[in-house]
């Protein structure tokens, strides 16, 4: 007959190295993809505010035209909002955004307008969003035009 001696002396020095090897993989794992969420929901925030400076810049431009379409001269430019909307000489800087608006004569009476907002993220080159129309001199328009007007 033969006798089989079993050991019940607990875990072996191999098997807590292990346990200890992979629950420190699955930290750093873990640790991983809260750092990439954290940084996803940074930079979305970013590039939402990017593109709500963007469509404000647009929406300035518009009130500009509407004041006066003559004051939507050609050029890049900054805007000023010291009560009114103002095309200013250089890009205007919110945080760590810089926004231009761009003027293009098309005709005598239409303008493209494009509204560019630059930031830099963390660890990564510049950013922009840009966003464009055409504005028209509605108070002396014609509607004689072709629509290869509009053209740039």
């Amino acid at each position: 007959m033969i006798k089989i001696i079993k050991n019940h002396q607990g875990f072996s020095l191999v098997e807590i190295v292990l346990a200890s090897g992979l629950l420190a993989l699955l930290s750093l794992i873990f640790l991983g993809i809260l750092t990439y969420g954290q940084q996803s929901t940074i930079r979305a925030g970013q590039r939402d505010r990017a593109i709500f400076l963007a469509q404000e810049g647009l929406e300035a431009a518009r009130s500009i035209r509407d004041q006066n379409f003559t004051n939507l001269t050609v050029g890049n430019f900054g805007l000023s909002s010291s009560g009114q909307w103002g095309l200013v000489a250089q890009p205007d800087v919110t945080d760590i955004f810089t926004r231009t608006i761009s003027v293009v004569d098309i005709n005598s009476q239409i303008k493209k307008v494009t509204s560019k907002v630059q930031w830099t993220q963390a660890g990564s080159n510049s950013i922009n969003v840009s966003f464009s129309t055409l504005f028209t001199d509605w108070r002396t328009a014609s509607s004689t035009g072709t629509s290869t007007e509009f053209c740039p």
